[in-house]
């Protein structure tokens, strides 16, 4: 079960990267949140998230369509997607993803403040240097972990991140062999990418460990 605070650093994840896109994105980033989180219940993602009920919930029909290749047919009751289970102890299976750029200010996102006094931002200029958060699941913990990446998210900051965070979670999987990575396949961690691939032996190499690659179908977002 996740702490509190870094629940709460899931939640403000999903928020901000919500907030920094619209559309389709935006939506499909609610539904992920209402399952991870809100156990699929729009309404409590509402609550939790601060989101349009409305919207989540054609986020999670988006999803579902999406998944099953059936755009055009939305079921009227909608399952909650569910994740290959994998059970073999030796396999530790982890999702990798980024969000997208946020500019770094002290700009006005519609956000609320914990203070007595409203905090001055500014509602224009929405210039200078950005943020990207790249996030690592442990899919059997639930442990999360961010990098906040100056700039966008290259093939370079996913490889520092997935060997800082081994670095550190090794020892807790002394019986793992196997690290299956679960993937979209934006340019930095496509399949036929050499320096993303050639990375990854380099780390399977380094920490004596089998590498799995999971790739989710085209036009699916987690």
């Amino acid at each position: 079960m996740l702490s509190t605070t870094l629940r709460y650093a899931c939640v403000e994840f999903f928020r901000l990267a919500a907030r920094a896109v619209t559309g389709p994105a935006r939506r499909s980033i609610q539904a992920l949140g209402c399952i991870e989180y809100a156990g699929g219940s729009a309404r409590k993602a509402e609550t939790m998230f601060r989101w349009n009920r409305n919207a989540v919930l054609r986020g999670l029909r988006e999803e579902t369509a999406a998944a099953s290749g059936e755009a055009a047919k939305v079921p009227t009751k909608l399952l909650r997607p569910t994740r290959v289970e994998v059970k073999d102890p030796s396999i530790l299976r982890i999702s990798m993803d980024n969000k997208a750029k946020v500019k770094r200010g002290r700009y006005s996102r519609g956000g609320k403040t914990r203070n007595a006094n409203d905090e001055n931002a500014l509602d224009h200029d929405m210039g200078g240097e950005s943020t990207t958060p790249v996030g690592l699941l442990e899919l059997s913990t639930s442990q999360l972990f961010i990098n906040m990446v100056q700039g966008p998210c290259t093939t370079e900051t996913t490889l520092d991140l997935l060997e800082q965070w081994w670095t550190s979670r090794k020892s807790q999987h002394p019986g793992v062999t196997t690290i299956m990575i679960d993937l979209d396949n934006s340019p930095q961690v496509e399949s036929r990418r050499k320096l993303f691939l050639q990375g990854l032996i380099e780390f399977s190499d380094r920490h004596s460990i089998a590498i799995e690659l999971v790739y989710y179908p085209l036009g699916h977002s987690r």
